[in-house]
């Protein structure tokens, strides 16, 4: 969040911090705490903190500057796929989503139960306990929390009122499993990112009355692949371009006004699976399953 700092995860369980500009050098790597891939990391607003989600089950708090654990956190009874952290929030409490098709609220500063009695609530989005959570995002208010999976909706969810499955709203248009979401900066819109190969604009204000006329455009040009890896999407920091993940190896970049693709950037001899926009320039990093990161300027 402070921009001055990326974050990295990967299948041979390790996270690693690069500096964000010059050499983007690698001057720290966090204790191996996974037993399995690490699927998805996500700094605290303070940039002092990062969450990991992992595929052995577990989660992990770690102290960015300090290089070490905090916490390990157990609750999930398969691979937890995704973790949000809401932004301007505290730095102890975030959600996750697994295969175990529960979404859970965590909070680190609650002691003891080696890690469990962290998870302070606990959700469906579907009834059906094989309906695997791919994606989560934690609204901008913190009082909503979107999730997303093999069911191809986006399921909207009351987090003052976390007591099973009684969705707030859902929303369709995805053909595919969803895999991204991100909440915008102005925290009035979510971009889902789906398997197949498109993303979608929702309109997550309150005063939508209907769940299905949210949808207030695509972004068309990515593709899904056979793998169906967990491929991210993002929002630059003033929310005028989006990006996300593709399986044909080239970051793409549009306009979120007018849904044109701006930029389509080459470089990457494996599937694209996540970018992240630096929060105050023109900047833009991609991960991909050759095992590089790019970190490149637009213009």
């Amino acid at each position: 969040p402070d921009g001055h700092s990326l974050a990295s995860a990967s299948f041979d369980c390790k996270v690693l911090i690069w500096g964000a500009f010059g050499y983007c050098t690698n001057y720290a790597a966090l204790s191996p705490d996974h037993r399995n891939a690490v699927l998805d990391v996500q700094w605290t607003p303070a940039s002092s903190h990062l969450v990991t989600a992992g595929a052995d089950g577990s989660l992990a708090y770690y102290d960015a500057r300090a290089g070490t654990r905090v916490r390990r956190l157990l609750g999930h009874e398969g691979v937890v796929n995704a973790v949000s952290v809401p932004r301007g929030a505290s730095a102890f409490t975030f959600a996750s989503g697994g295969d175990d098709g529960t979404l859970r609220i965590w909070d680190v500063r609650v002691p003891g139960g080696r890690g469990t009695r962290a998870n302070v609530a606990t959700a469906r989005a579907r009834e059906d306990p094989s309906c695997p959570v791919a994606a989560v995002a934690v609204a901008a208010d913190s009082m909503r929390l979107y999730a997303g999976g093999v069911d191809e909706d986006v399921t909207c969810l009351d987090l003052r009122k976390l007591d099973g499955v009684r969705p707030l709203y859902r929303m369709s248009g995805h053909g595919e499993t969803v895999t991204g979401l991100e909440i915008s900066p102005d925290g009035n819109s979510l971009l889902s990112h789906g398997i197949d190969g498109t993303m979608r604009e929702w309109d997550v204000r309150n005063y939508v009355p209907d769940g299905s006329r949210r949808m207030k455009k695509s972004f068309v040009g990515a593709k899904g692949n056979a793998e169906r890896g967990l491929l991210k999407c993002g929002w630059n920091f003033d929310g005028t371009m989006v990006s996300g993940g593709s399986a044909d190896r080239v970051v793409r970049v549009w306009d979120e006004m007018t849904a044109e693709e701006l930029y389509s950037l080459p470089g990457h001899k494996g599937c694209v699976n996540c970018i992240a926009f630096h929060p105050s320039q023109n900047m833009i990093a991609s991960g991909s399953s050759d095992k590089n990161i790019y970190v490149g300027e637009l213009s």
